[in-house]
């Protein structure tokens, strides 16, 4: 046993893989590599200094990140682009696309320098910094900015793709083995839950200059709480020894190439970040396409779009904790290809339903959403867990900035995808059953994780 500078024991690394991926530490006790951990534990996990500052962390700036983001999109598609010439539509667009763009351009160099550089330094530098966008968001805001709105958007999506190799990169360093999938339950089920919470404070934006104000103060408590949170963190020292001058421009080219090229060499990394990237790809399919569906089948208003967006939440995070007690702690993928069949399945019901249900569609649409939800939880929290344990240790921030790049590029496929089959086939049903299709060809894929 050894302590970090953090005052965290750790037990000196070791990794075999016993079968598939249900991995252990031979020097490891079998109480601690196997089966679920004691309910005091989990709880201590919870409330430690080696978890909650850094939950804390990341379920403030995904809430921020989307309340912001969904107030720009709501006032731009309600007066504000037309006001400054800009087509309302060509604007909501890309607001998202200039959100994720940094995924695409900075998501290798991030994870590269968050091996290189203490961790826990720049995660308290990248905070403070998004304390004082967060106060230039409430100004912009209150000045109802257009422009000025623009550059937080860029600021925002720049510390999101900094943010991501970090975040997913301390918890192997902070957690112990049997923590790890308890610790990706609790990040996946609050990010979403952060995703959905704070499209719905975003849209009080869109009632006038006091609503705008009141979003514009809670952003800025708010970046204070991120800020000061990561002061509680414990030290996490730098994993490798530079190998490149990070401020060279080349290196930012370069180490793109060399993390995606890391993660193709190792199959295990690969399959694992190809099942995540998909399931971000269909999520956000769905949640592009869920608005358009609730106005025109079910004839509803934002209010019903919200219903299903939160049944969606709700789902996710019920199944990541149901993944977490289905896999008793363990971290393994046996569960993942099931999920990925029931999430087709759901997919395939939508589409008897939207050609069947009637009037009953939207009591239909309520248990597809949350069916979907709950299916991709189980889905998606030991694929973290797998490619957090499967990294080498001196190159897992490259490894989950490779898993960002990656996330993004399906994200903009599907997005294209998506416009393709609606010029080809407008209805709805298509673009449903292709989703299935496509969902079940990658559970199928998926199959070659289990033992």
């Amino acid at each position: 046993m050894v302590a970090d500078p953090g005052g965290v024991k750790r037990v000196a690394p070791g990794l075999v893989r016993a079968s598939g991926f249900d991995f252990a530490r031979t020097d490891l006790p079998p109480c601690a590599r196997r089966g679920p951990a004691h309910r005091k534990t989990k709880t201590i996990m919870l409330a430690s200094r080696r978890f909650l500052p850094l939950f804390i962390t990341q379920l403030i700036g995904a809430f921020c990140d989307n309340v912001f983001k969904n107030a720009f999109v709501l006032l731009s598609t309600f007066g504000l682009a037309s006001a400054n010439g800009w087509d309302p539509t060509r604007t909501v667009f890309m607001i998202g696309g200039l959100f994720i763009l940094p995924f695409v351009l900075v998501s290798g160099w991030a994870g590269y320098v968050s091996d290189i550089w203490p961790r826990h330094t720049f995660v308290r530098a990248l905070k403070t910094f998004e304390a004082f966008v967060m106060l230039a968001a409430a100004a912009a805001l209150h000045a109802d900015s257009f422009y000025g709105m623009w550059a937080i958007i860029v600021c925002l999506g720049l510390i999101s793709a900094l943010f991501g190799p970090l975040k997913y990169g301390l918890l192997p360093v902070y957690l112990k083995v049997n923590e790890l999938v308890g610790g990706n339950a609790w990040f996946e089920a609050g990010s979403f839950i952060a995703i959905v919470t704070g499209t719905l404070v975003g849209t009080r934006a869109a009632f006038g200059a006091a609503g705008r104000d009141e979003v514009g103060v809670l952003l800025i408590v708010l970046g204070l709480v991120g800020c000061v949170s990561t002061y509680f963190m414990p030290r996490a020292p730098a994993a490798a020894a530079p190998a490149l001058s990070p401020w060279d421009p080349r290196t930012l080219w370069r180490s793109s190439v060399e993390v995606v090229g890391t993660i193709r060499r190792i199959p295990t990394l690969w399959q694992t970040v190809l099942g995540i990237s998909w399931f971000w790809c269909l999520g956000a399919v769905l949640l592009s396409f869920l608005p358009t569906y609730v106005k025109n089948s079910l004839h509803g208003d934002a209010r019903g779009v919200t219903n299903f967006l939160l049944m969606f939440a709700i789902g996710i995070g019920a199944g990541s904790f149901l993944g977490l007690f289905l896999s008793g702690g363990r971290i393994r993928a046996n569960h993942v290809p099931p999920a990925g069949i029931a999430m087709s399945g759901f997919l395939l019901l939508w589409v008897l339903a939207d050609a069947f249900a009637g009037r009953h569609l939207g009591a239909c649409l309520v248990v597809i959403t949350s069916g979907i939800g709950m299916a991709g939880g189980v889905y998606s929290v030991p694929l973290y867990a797998i490619m957090q344990h499967r990294s080498p240790v001196d190159k897992r921030g490259r490894v989950i900035s490779a898993n960002n790049i990656m996330n993004a590029a399906f994200i903009v496929a599907g997005a294209l995808g998506a416009i393709a089959i609606a010029a080809v086939d407008p209805r709805p049903s298509a673009l449903l059953g292709v989703l299935a299709v496509a969902n079940l060809a990658t559970s199928v894929y998926l199959v070659r994780l289990v033992p």
